[in-house]
């Protein structure tokens, strides 16, 4: 007995268990500071819960006053691991993929099992599961990264005890990756200027522009303002201020002159956009004028044409006129420009020949797409232009009205 309103019922580690006279549990341990012992509760009457909360307590290595441990609940199952992970994502760059794959985890058969529980065969029959439904194994390898971060960081955090945390194994084989099909397959000039003539909405025609000019990811352009535009050093910045590099790296690019022409009538908010919100895909509007311009097919074998396929054929471009590695890779983000003091001067993003290899046959891709193109690309066409004097009116409203939509 500890006194009239508690007694002792169970000892775990340096802990012990006391049920209080209402019922209620709490844990106790011996302060030598004050060389007393204290208590703080546990907030449950069960007390397989109790035993479970303590143990928590040895699991996590916990010494002295434990109660802030017991405000943070030790991690059990994939649910808890990953709906405490959401706070950590949402302020990654890549914040709408991960959440992506965290939900498609939770909606399979591991969301509520518990972690301590889980071995190889587990991992092995939900990949089962998912290629079944036609994912990618890339697909899977990407979306088990995800709960392998989270368990990485629960267990950095103390939440999850590392004789607890799983090993998560990667299915995806260096035969895989080599013998993936590409994210879009190389078009010519005469076939992207067709895809070009066969869309009509302006921010779609300002995409494709964007993308004969930068080679940037889709999802760049998409976060894409005006406000990073630099006319005067005729510089873009491909990575929006405050965002985090990610090892998709966002280069800046010098701005090859066909693109001036555009890049001077960018409002300071998002250049594509789409009924006043900025554009999160293109996926459908690009379809379609794939489809008009009937580029799904090659030589009778179907053919997978997107934002991606200008990446690709800007690179075999630019390969083919003769531009090195090094330069191809900085232009496309594929690495960050080095910082060799030795090599300061040729690769600094202002300096008067930064990638100017790349640059010369950047305008060269350009105005060959032009060349063939029956839409006037060399010059921005009038629905384009009648479309950033709207971007630009609607930025005005907004900054003499901030409360207007």
């Amino acid at each position: 007995m500890t006194g009239q309103a508690y007694t002792d019922v169970e000892t775990i580690g340096p802990w012990r268990i006391l049920r209080h006279c209402n019922g209620q549990f709490y844990v106790s341990w011996y302060d030598a500071f004050t060389r007393q012992m204290r208590r703080a509760s546990l907030k449950t009457d069960s007390i397989k819960s109790a035993c479970e909360i303590v143990q928590g307590l040895v699991d996590r290595a916990v010494v002295g006053v434990p109660r802030d441990a017991l405000r943070i609940q030790p991690i059990r199952t994939v649910r808890e691991l990953l709906e405490g992970h959401r706070s950590y994502i949402a302020n990654l760059a890549s914040a709408e993929a991960e959440g992506i794959q965290t939900d498609k985890i939770l909606e399979s058969a591991l969301a509520d099992r518990r972690l301590a529980s889980l071995v190889r065969s587990d991992f092995e029959a939900l990949r089962d599961d998912w290629l079944g439904c036609g994912l990618a194994i890339s697909t899977v390898s990407r979306r088990l990264s995800t709960l392998r971060s989270a368990v990485r960081r629960a267990v950095d955090d103390r939440r999850l005890p590392r004789e607890h945390a799983p090993k998560i194994p990667e299915f995806r084989t260096k035969n895989d990756i080599r013998s993936a099909d590409p994210k879009g397959d190389v078009c010519s000039p005469k076939e992207l200027a067709a895809i070009y003539d066969a869309t009509v909405d302006p921010h779609l025609r300002v995409l494709w522009a964007a993308l004969f000019a930068t080679a940037a990811r889709d999802g760049a352009l998409f976060d894409f303002t005006g406000a990073q535009v630099d006319l005067v050093n005729s510089r873009i910045n491909l990575n929006p201020p405050k965002r985090v590099q990610t090892k998709k790296y966002r280069p800046i690019l010098p701005i090859i002159e066909p693109f001036r022409r555009w890049a001077n009538l960018f409002p300071k908010d998002h250049v594509i956009q789409w009924r006043g919100e900025r554009l999160v895909s293109a996926k459908s509007g690009v379809r379609r004028a794939v489809d008009r311009a009937g580029l799904g097919k090659r030589d009778g074998q179907d053919i997978s044409v997107n934002p991606y396929s200008v990446r690709h054929s800007v690179g075999r471009f630019m390969r083919r006129h003769g531009v090195e590695t090094e330069e191809i890779s900085l232009w496309l983000g594929h690495r960050a420009p080095p910082s060799n003091c030795e090599t300061t001067l040729i690769y600094s993003p202002y300096g008067p020949n930064y990638l100017s290899n790349a640059k010369a046959a950047v305008e060269k891709f350009f105005e060959e797409i032009a060349s063939h193109a029956a839409t006037p690309l060399l010059e921005p066409p009038q629905n384009v232009v009648d479309y950033f004097a709207r971007l630009r009116s609607d930025t005005h409203k907004r900054k003499d009205n901030p409360n207007a939509r």
